[in-house]
């Protein structure tokens, strides 16, 4: 009983929180896309960094066994939850930029970060594939155009 109202509570915030971060989210990425427009990569590195923080949240959980009266001393960070789905196209636009900035590696993380929240984003896969082929991988450059080209 107590998950589920904590479960609760967490939700009304989360939703309260994206209603508020909105407006920020919006000027956070125009100054991004305004960074990388002008050359800037680290500037837009940086702007996309502070839009995956600001949609992503810690996911807490009580500790096995834990005391319920005990649960506000006794919780456990076990991995992030993304509660807004702008986080992968926060992610996209960090990994176009890493791209940008002569670093696949870092864009390939970060597009593959897009499709483990959203495995339909047709560009993830679009940028993934020309960062593979950057890396002289020619057959998953291939398996990522043939995936955005069926979405």
């Amino acid at each position: 009983m107590y998950t589920i109202f904590a479960a609760f509570i967490i939700s009304i915030s989360a939703l309260n929180l994206l209603a508020q971060n909105a407006n920020e989210w919006k000027d956070i990425n125009k100054l991004g896309m305004r960074h990388y427009g002008e050359g800037d990569y680290e500037a837009a590195i940086s702007d996309y960094t502070k839009l995956i923080e600001l949609t992503s949240h810690i996911n807490v959980r009580p500790n096995r066994g834990a005391d319920p009266a005990s649960f506000s001393n006794d919780l456990l960070a076990d991995k992030v939850t993304v509660l807004d789905p702008r986080t992968a196209l926060a992610y996209v636009n960090r990994g176009r930029t890493f791209f940008a900035a002569g670093k696949p590696d870092d864009a390939i993380d970060d597009f593959n970060h897009a499709l483990t929240i959203s495995p339909a984003m047709s560009d993830a896969y679009f940028c993934r594939g020309f960062a593979w082929l950057s890396k002289n991988q020619y057959d998953l450059s291939i398996a990522d155009f043939e995936k955005f080209i069926k979405l």
